[in-house]
C-alpha cells in the first residue's frame, strides 16, 4: 500500500490547503487589478486616490457610454440611429417598389431641409407638416425651423412679437376751441367724438375763467386733461392787411401724449379747424402663442406691454 493510501486524510487536507491558497491568490490579484483599473482606494496605501474628477461612478458611466455600441451609432450618411430603431423609408405616389430615404432626396417641404425632420423625428409625409405645431407652443414646424428652435420643446420658441396679431385699431377724434377772452381770463370748448359713438361736448361755464398755469376741465369729457401754459399775440395777414391775434399754448396731460403741446388760434376759422383736430389712438393685440390665444391687450399710443402679458420685460 502506498503512502498516499495509508495517509489519505493527510494528503486530502494538504491538497485542500493548496487549492485554498491558490484561490486566495487569484482573488487578491483580481481585486488588485480592479483597484488599479478604476483607481479604487487601496487599503495598503496611506492616502485615498480617486478617479480623475473625483467621481468613480461618473468616470465608469462615461467610459461605458462612450464604448457602448448601441449608443451614438450613425449610418454612412451621418444619420443618428439606435440599433434597436428602424430607419423610416417613404414612398412617392404610393409606389411601394421604390422606397425613399429622406437623406437621399430633395427637400420634401422647402425651405425645411430633410435632415431637420430626421434629427427631430417628425413625420414630413403630410402636406401640412410644415404648419403643424409639434409641441403646442403656437409656433409651426416651419417657424421653428426658421428660428432654429426645438420643435419638441414647448419652452423653446422664436420671438413672440412675430405671433402678435392686431385685432382692432380705434381712434377718438377731438377738438379744443379757444373761444373767449375776458380780461386776463380765457374760456375753451371741447368737442369729443369717441370711436363709434356720438359727439360729446364740454364747455367752461361763463362764471369760470382759465388763467395761464391752470388745468381744465373740471368734469368729463376731458376732465383735468389740458393745461394752459401760455397766451400771446401774433401778427397775421388778414383782409385788412397785417393784424394781431391771440394764440393759446396748451399742454396735453393725457399720459399717452407725454405732455405734448399744441397752439390754438383765438376763434379759429373754418379753414383752420383741420389743423386743430386731434386723435387718441388705441390698438387691441392678441398673442397667438404659448397658451395666450384668446387673451387680448388694449394699448394706448405711447404705451408699453410685455410678451407674454405677465412677463417682466416691457416693449
Amino acid at each position: 500500500m502506498s503512502w498516499i493510501k495509508e495517509n489519505y486524510h493527510v494528503a486530502a487536507l494538504g491538497g485542500g490547503t493548496l487549492v485554498l491558497a491558490g484561490l486566495g491568490y487569484l482573488g487578491f490579484s483580481g481585486n488588485q487589478a480592479v483597484n488599479e483599473t478604476f483607481n479604487v482606494p487601496s487599503p495598503n496605501q496611506g492616502k485615498t486616490t480617486t478617479a480623475e474628477g473625483g467621481d468613480i461612478a461618473a468616470s465608469v458611466t462615461k467610459t461605458v457610454t462612450e464604448q457602448n455600441p448601441v449608443i451614438h451609432q450613425k449610418t454612412s450618411d451621418g444619420r443618428p440611429v439606435n440599433l434597436f430603431t428602424s430607419v423610416d423609408l417613404y414612398t412617392k405616389d404610393g409606389n411601394k417598389k421604390e422606397l425613399l430615404d429622406l437623406l437621399k432626396i430633395d427637400p420634401v417641404h422647402p425651405p425645411i431641409v430633410n435632415q431637420w425632420w430626421v434629427d427631430h423625428r417628425i413625420d414630413p409625409s403630410y402636406s401640412d407638416s410644415p404648419t403643424m405645431d409639434q409641441d403646442s407652443d403656437g409656433f409651426t414646424n416651419k417657424e421653428e425651423f426658421l428660428a432654429k428652435t426645438d420643435p419638441n420643446d414647448p419652452e423653446d420658441y422664436g420671438a413672440l412679437v412675430q405671433k402678435l396679431e392686431v385685432v382692432k385699431v380705434e381712434s377718438d377724434m377731438w377738438r379744443l376751441l379757444f373761444k373767449t377772452v375776458l380780461g386776463k381770463g380765457y374760456q375753451f370748448d371741447f368737442n369729443y367724438v369717441p370711436f363709434g359713438k356720438r359727439l360729446m361736448t364740454n364747455r367752461i361755464p361763463a362764471s369760470e375763467v382759465i388763467t395761464v398755469g391752470d388745468t381744465f376741465f373740471s368734469s368729463d369729457p376731458g376732465k383735468d386733461r389740458f393745461k394752459l401754459t401760455n397766451v400771446e399775440k401774433r401778427a397775421f395777414e388778414g383782409p385788412a392787411g397785417k393784424q394781431m391775434r391771440e394764440w393759446a399754448t396748451i399742454e396735453d396731460q393725457n399720459p399717452s401724449k407725454n405732455k405734448k403741446q399744441f397752439d390754438l388760434p383765438f376763434n379759429a376759422k373754418k379753414a383752420e379747424l383741420r389743423d386743430i383736430t386731434f386723435y387718441d389712438h388705441r390698438v387691441t393685440l392678441r398673442l397667438n402663442a404659448i397658451g395666450e390665444e384668446g387673451n387680448e391687450i388694449t394699448l394706448e399710443e405711447s404705451g408699453s406691454f410685455a410678451l407674454p402679458a405677465n412677463g417682466a420685460d416691457k416693449v
